[in-house]
């Protein structure tokens, strides 16, 4: 294993100097974007609540409850990140963080408007359109910065992502990237350009505002002082210069299993284990998703069901032991998608097992419609890592190092790995799996959760990962 700290030589580096002159040439024109989505947000936010007042409202609003809604809205627009300098308006993470923000503006802007502004006043406005409003504004606030970021992605060019280390590091990034469809370059520094910010500015300058990323290798575990500067003002003017771990975190959403050590569950990881708040409101959200969710697909598990038993002598439901938190054996049930005698074991492409049809339900995961009754019994959650058949978690925990750390919180009906990575068939798979249950456990959180089910939707629409 690696260490995943990099080590700094400590003399001098308390007193490193990081010219001017070398940030600034790296800069790029955050403030005036910035400035821009301000503006463009407050034509946005004033046309639509004057629009939609017009339409729910039949006396003309006073100005202060014109001016406290917007204002409220921009705030959460500000604190979702949506004028974050170096913020990607084009991930499905910012996407949601934004309507998370709106969603709370609603109700902020209401309860301020109608408890504090206008209570038991007749100018009261209607509640419907404090609720509505924010939503509405959502639309063209994102269309907005996806255009700014889609234009600014095109007037840079072909990103570049720089590899300080050799050309194994490289390798292994691009292998890295190209698993994620990455359409940019890559490109490999040795340490000794980045000795001054003159070397830094001569080796990084040619690739100007494409450079979105400096990646240091993982063999590269002790920085001189003057390597300190030129990285420091590379990161503050350039691009953001990140540890081999921080970049698979940041950009890849996942974790480097090559660079895991013993110690790494202590820093500041596994946040599910701690958090109490968090694990009480994702049991609520597991309770009322599985209510709705099953109320409204009940229909199609009844045509399932009668479509099974029409396709495949025997029972229409398939139980099998998996494992799920902290070891425990349980009871998982699905749909039988197999012939009889013929269930378990691991699935390969066009199995001469699966009965007809039994395809098709598990691509888009109609077979696992069921395991709602998991859920409802505590057994697993609506999002978490896959539930593994006992067989195979005591091989995978035998081979894969950190393997049981995916146990520490529930399985899921859906996860961060089921997403981003398609059904496995062996321990290699399995390994690339636990990367992404391992990044899940680490920074989970609401936001995360939301951007899975998003994900999940698409999975299910397109049947991308099922097999």
């Amino acid at each position: 294993m690696r260490p995943t700290a990099i080590d700094l030589q400590a003399e001098g580096v308390d007193r490193a100097v990081i010219p001017e002159a070398f940030v600034k040439s790296g800069m790029r024109s955050d403030g005036f974007r910035a400035f821009l989505l301000v503006v463009a947000d407050c034509v946005f936010a004033l046309a639509i609540f004057h629009t939609a007042a017009d339409l729910w409202v039949s006396t003309r609003m006073v100005p202060l409850l014109v001016v406290v809604p917007v204002v409220i809205t921009m705030l959460c627009s500000g604190l979702a990140g949506a004028y974050r300098q170096r913020e990607d308006f084009l991930s499905l993470r910012f996407a949601v963080e934004h309507f998370l923000g709106q969603a709370a503006a609603a109700f902020i802007s209401t309860a301020v408007v109608s408890l504090l502004l206008t209570y038991g006043s007749p100018s009261q406005p209607s509640r419907g359109l404090m609720l509505t409003w924010p939503f509405l504004y959502f639309v063209p606030s994102l269309i907005f910065r996806r255009a700014v970021a889609g234009r600014e992605r095109r007037m840079r060019g072909t990103p570049v992502i720089a590899v300080i280390g050799n050309e194994d590091d490289l390798g292994r990034l691009r292998a890295e990237l190209h698993q994620q469809d990455w359409h940019g370059r890559s490109r490999c520094f040795g340490p000794d350009c980045f000795l001054s910010p003159e070397s830094a500015a001569e080796a990084i300058g040619p690739h100007g505002g494409r450079l979105s990323a400096v990646v240091l290798g993982p063999g590269l575990t002790r920085l001189t002082s003057a390597h300190f500067t030129a990285l420091m003002g590379t990161h503050l003017g350039w691009a953001p210069v990140y540890t081999w771990e921080g970049f698979f975190e940041n950009h890849l959403k996942k974790v480097s299993l090559d660079s895991l050590t013993a110690d790494w569950i202590f820093q500041g990881s596994f946040r599910m284990g701690s958090q109490s708040v968090h694990q009480t409101m994702k049991r609520a959200f597991d309770l009322v998703s599985v209510l709705v969710l099953g109320v409204v697909t009940l229909p199609l598990m009844l045509v399932i069901a009668v479509f099974v038993r029409c396709s495949s002598p025997g029972p229409v439901l398939f139980f099998q032991h998996r494992r799920g938190r902290y070891g425990r054996t349980f009871n998982l049930v699905k749909f039988r998608t197999m012939t009889m005698g013929n269930q378990g074991g691991t699935t390969e492409s066009n199995d001469k097992r699966i009965i007809k049809g039994g395809a098709f339900l598990r691509k888009y995961r109609l077979d696992e419609l069921p395991q709602l009754w998991n859920i409802l019994t505590g057994d697993m959650s609506l999002i978490g890592p896959r539930p593994e058949w006992i067989r195979c978690a005591d091989e995978y925990s035998e081979l894969i190092p950190f393997y049981d750390l995916r146990h520490l919180v529930r399985p899921g009906l859906t996860g961060w790995a089921q997403v981003n990575y398609p059904y496995g068939q062996d321990v290699n798979d399995a390994r690339a799996k636990l990367s992404y249950d391992l990044f899940y456990i680490r920074n989970c959180s609401l936001i995360l959760d939301f951007v899975t089910v998003v994900k999940t939707g698409y999975v299910m629409l397109f049947g991308r990962g099922g097999r």
